[in-house]
């Protein structure tokens, strides 16, 4: 299972940034905006909900989008990733007060609701960032990698020495130590990014100190996805949102921490109309 989880998340890590860097902008929407409708499908089957409800859901999420591709003026994105980013604040005390808070939550409703925010959000936020800059867009590239390192300390780290539980009852196997341990890993895997990336340059930076507690916090804020999508799985008596990757379950399994992540890294890198 490890060796079959290691070579697929090698995999879908080449194919990341193969098409990040390698992908036209509209290349690059179109297949973010692939992923995005694929976990909505997930989504809606964490929810509960079958039947002609679970494309609808996926098709709303599919007009979503549109519109803030297409449509909406690229301000409008600015105050989405706000209305996400006050979500995922109040994502903690949710998780922290499972079961309690569940049946305000993981009911059919709310939960739909909350996925086609987190989903639009996860969308706008990656292609924000994609529509700055050269030198801005790339931010993608140390997002992605800010949260496989968490990921992947948390993992190794917390399934060695864990022993203070994060929150068990929704999700037993995240400790504290993990959680540590998959921040710090987030902070070094970026640093070592961005000075392969811009040829040791980064390290001249003034601001060399914010960037690095920056991505310590998104490493912290990318659990509180991982977490909502645990206590909606739970719910439903689920191991994965579904098998559609060998070794890793579903897809939304794999960027639920993106989706909590993405929002705030846009709005601190994205280039904003006055």
């Amino acid at each position: 299972m490890l060796k079959t989880r290691i070579i697929t998340g090698l995999v879908l890590a080449a194919l990341a940034l193969a098409g990040l860097y390698y992908l036209p902008p509209l290349g690059f929407a179109v297949a973010v905006a692939g992923i995005t409708l694929v976990a909505a499908w997930e989504w809606a089957g964490l929810a509960g909900v079958e039947g002609p409800v679970r494309p609808l859901f996926t098709s709303i999420v599919g007009f979503a989008i549109l519109a803030f591709f297409w449509l909406l003026p690229f301000g409008a994105i600015y105050y989405l990733l706000i209305f996400a980013l006050a979500f995922w604040m109040l994502a903690a005390p949710l998780v922290a007060t499972y079961p309690d808070s569940a049946r305000f939550w993981t009911q059919a409703p709310m939960a739909l609701t909350i996925g086609l925010v987190a989903l639009t959000a996860f969308f706008a936020a990656l292609w924000s960032i994609r529509q700055s800059s050269l030198v801005y867009w790339d931010w993608i590239g140390v997002l992605l990698v800010v949260v496989w390192g968490m990921d992947t300390g948390a993992y190794f780290v917390g399934k060695a020495f864990g022993r203070l539980k994060l929150a068990e009852r929704i999700s037993p196997g995240k400790s504290w130590e993990g959680l540590a341990a998959g921040i710090v890993t987030g902070i070094a895997v970026a640093a070592a990014w961005m000075h392969v990336t811009t040829q040791g340059e980064f390290f001249t930076w003034d601001a060399f100190d914010t960037f690095l507690v920056f991505c310590g916090m998104i490493a912290a804020m990318s659990v509180l996805g991982d977490l909502i999508v645990s206590g909606l799985k739970r719910e439903r008596g689920m191991k994965d949102s579904s098998s559609l990757l060998p070794g890793h379950g579903g897809l939304l399994d794999r960027i639920d921490s993106l989706i909590a992540a993405a929002p705030f890294w846009a709005l601190l890198w994205a280039d904003w109309p006055d």
